[in-house]
């Protein structure tokens, strides 16, 4: 228990989730019990510009009337076929006995009946939080909430009757609109059983107020930094820079609208990539306003459009539109919640005691069978999950601080493999958050999906992105499951080579070459490609082109020229998708979950047990590999990519094919020692430019 005051997080319990081990095969992996609080277990960035602060009201009447209906309201805003529709379970006196019987016995994160969940959500929101390695235990480095943390809780307080409401406070959120329509499906979920969420933040935007949209009700404080002013996109070019430099990229990009790579090889956007943006740009902005005017029906979409327009500052104008529910501090939501959950003979009383309330990381604690959602006969019905999150790699998957996570080919397919040879696990959902990578890397896991495909259903769930590389390992499943805002497609390639030239010329740098081979000086970096070389590395790439063509129109069923048409790196929504037959279906991962449930012809999902499969940590997780595509090694080569530089959030925010690039203009240059003195006073001036 704990009694949230201005800022109730500081006071959180840092407890842990729980991690089982699960043998599959003759390999033994760590896994995670996905019942216990995870799941079954955009890329369009916002800018804000002030504008006037006029707005249209509405009637108190309406207001009040709208504000009524929203918080009484349990009915989902998205459609049935989402896969996560509210289900009453046994609610025999037998069953209710034996879950009481198994809170009564619960001897870590016991829960007292009448608590107030409270949950913080904020930040990128990874789909799960990787094992801690050595380093990472040594700086003691927190874990993350997790979009599975957060949804797996949703939906097992939805069922828990020890959970009287949900306090959600929402800090600055960094991930895309995929997830947080998974998540705002979960809280429709919650509040289909009649509780009420409560939401609250200090600092947002359109990201945080999106999300808020199916909570019961909203409030913000008198002086909260949070305005609605609308969506904006950009691209940034740093030719021109590298040039200054000395340093010559050498881009070759397969397809009308692939604009990965342009970063380094043009210095302005080109027609098809603000064609592409402009078109992402407008379906985002139609969906929020959309969204907006279902969760407040007393605004049609126009007059969200227009709202957005006038972007007016302060809480007041907000409230006024019927906006959010109300203007207060949060020490009085705290008494507001103390007032209607609270315990006591007297409003006085209750205000003065405690909120009875549990941390998120303490009921991550509450598994899904205590409370009866998986039935015995579900341990018989395994169902693999497996993540393929991050850049797409040859070797192992591991992490680092430029970068983020890795999908590692070795390590994915080791996964699968343990999948198709357990003869226990029935079914496997892959679930994709990946902007894409390596060509081949891509290739060999497509190749080892088909083949478990052949003997067990597997279903793809994408989450924000999935494109190029990450669509290369989707449309190797079954079926492909994506949210309506999921960036994917990007099906082409790129590939480039730095040629440092110029800039060894002028601080006198020598190296000469000697060869044999006509090719064999393809990827020296000391000059540019002679018109042969150029002609060799382009057919390269439309090799590798081709072939993802090919394979794609296999695996979705189509003709080379259909696919062809829809391909060229042209980056789709999933709507967009689901028109073009990139996708099967639109929805989260209960979507994907209730496929599996079909194809195995069961009567519940509560019939399955869902376990997540996961690689072991290492001693010292998150070093790079050789191969990684944030190592030098890759582009300076020319290994052919499938990437896609679209909706893909880093922590210094470029995009990967930037990281690429900027990581092996480091790795490369830094490399040559007798330069490194008038190297510094460049990179000086160089790094500020290409980090904006």
């Amino acid at each position: 228990m704990f009694v949230p005051s201005v800022n109730p997080g500081s006071m959180l319990p840092a407890g842990r989730r729980a991690v089982c081990a699960f043998r599959l095969g003759t390999m033994r992996r760590q896994s995670r019990d996905v019942t216990r609080g995870g799941w079954p277990r955009t890329a369009v960035s916002t800018r804000m510009a002030a504008d006037s602060e006029s707005v249209t009201l509405t009637s108190a009447s309406q207001r009040e009337s709208s504000e009524e209906q929203n918080a009484k309201s349990t009915k989902t805003p998205f459609s049935p076929s989402s896969g996560l529709e509210y289900e009453v379970i046994d609610a025999s006196p037998f069953f209710r006995f034996s879950r009481a019987l198994r809170m009564l016995l619960q001897v870590r994160g016991r829960v007292k009946k009448g608590s107030v969940l409270y949950m913080e959500v904020g930040g990128a929101l990874p789909d799960s939080s990787s094992p801690s390695g050595f380093v990472q235990m040594l700086v003691n480095q927190e874990r993350p909430t997790t979009l599975a943390n957060v949804c797996g809780s949703l939906r097992n307080a939805a069922h828990d009757p020890r959970i009287a409401a949900i306090y959600m406070k929402i800090t600055p959120l960094g991930c895309g609109y995929a997830k947080l329509q998974e998540i705002r499906r979960h809280m429709d979920y919650f509040r289909a059983s009649g509780k009420q969420i409560y939401t609250f933040f200090e600092l947002g935007g359109e990201k945080e107020f999106y999300l808020s949209l199916s909570s019961s009700k909203l409030y913000i404080p008198p002086e909260a930094f949070f305005a609605l002013k609308g969506f904006a996109v950009n691209g940034s070019f740093v030719r021109g820079v590298l040039e200054k430099a000395g340093i010559e990229p050498q881009v070759e990009r397969i397809g009308e609208f692939k604009s990965a790579g342009d970063q380094l090889g043009r210095k302005d956007m080109s027609d098809a990539q603000r064609m592409v943006l402009k078109s992402l740009l407008d379906s985002t902005f139609q969906h929020f306003c959309s969204e907006v005017s279902k969760a407040k029906p007393h605004l049609s979409p126009q007059d969200v459009a227009d709202f957005l327009d006038r972007a007016p500052q302060g809480s007041q104008h907000y409230k006024e539109a019927g906006l959010v529910s109300d203007v207060k501090y949060e020490d009085e939501l705290i008494e507001e919640l103390k007032l209607k959950y609270g315990r006591g003979k007297d409003d006085e009383a209750k205000v003065q005691a405690p909120l009875r309330s549990v941390a998120l990381r303490k009921y991550l604690r509450t598994s899904s069978r205590l409370l009866g959602l998986v039935r015995r006969s579900g341990r018989k019905n395994v169902v693999a999950l497996i993540r393929a999150n991050g850049a797409i790699n040859s070797g192992r998957s591991g992490s680092s601080p430029l970068q983020g996570d890795s999908v590692g080919s070795e390590t994915l397919i080791e996964l699968l493999r343990q999948a198709r040879n357990d003869k226990r696990v029935k079914a496997v959902i892959l679930r994709v958050d990946s902007p894409g990578g390596s060509a081949l890397a891509s290739d060999v896991m497509w190749r080892e999906l088909r083949k478990l495909r052949e003997k067990k259903p597997v279903i793809a769930s994408m989450g924000d992105v999935a494109a190029s590389g990450g669509y290369y390992l989707s449309m190797a499943c079954d079926e492909i499951v994506a949210e309506e805002r999921t960036l994917t497609g990007s099906i082409g390639v790129v590939t480039a080579k730095l040629s440092l030239e110029e800039l060894f010329k002028k601080i006198g740098f020598v190296r000469e070459n000697l060869s044999r081979g006509k090719y064999a000086e393809l990827f020296v970096d000391n000059r540019s490609f002679t018109r042969e070389e150029a002609e060799y590395f382009r057919a390269g790439a439309e090799r590798a082109y081709n072939s993802f063509i090919s394979k794609a129109a296999l695996s979705r069923g189509k003709g080379f020229e259909e696919l062809n048409e829809y391909a060229q790196g042209r980056v789709w929504s999933g709507a967009q998708a689901l028109e073009r037959g990139l996708v099967d279906h639109l929805g989260g991962i209960w979507k994907a979950v209730d496929i599996v449930r079909q194809r195995l012809d069961l009567e519940s999902v509560r019939d399955m047990s869902i376990v997540e499969l996961r690689a072991p940590s290492g001693l010292f997780k998150g070093a790079s590999t050789p191969l990684s595509v944030g190592s030098s090694r890759s582009i300076l080569r020319g290994e052919p990519l499938a990437m896609c530089d679209v909706g893909f959030d880093s922590p210094w925010g470029l995009s990967p094919v930037e990281l690429y690039g900027l990581d092996a203009l480091l790795s490369e240059i830094g490399g040559h020692s007798a330069v490194s003195s008038q190297l510094s006073s460049i990179l000086g001036q160089l790094l500020p430019s290409i980090l904006r």
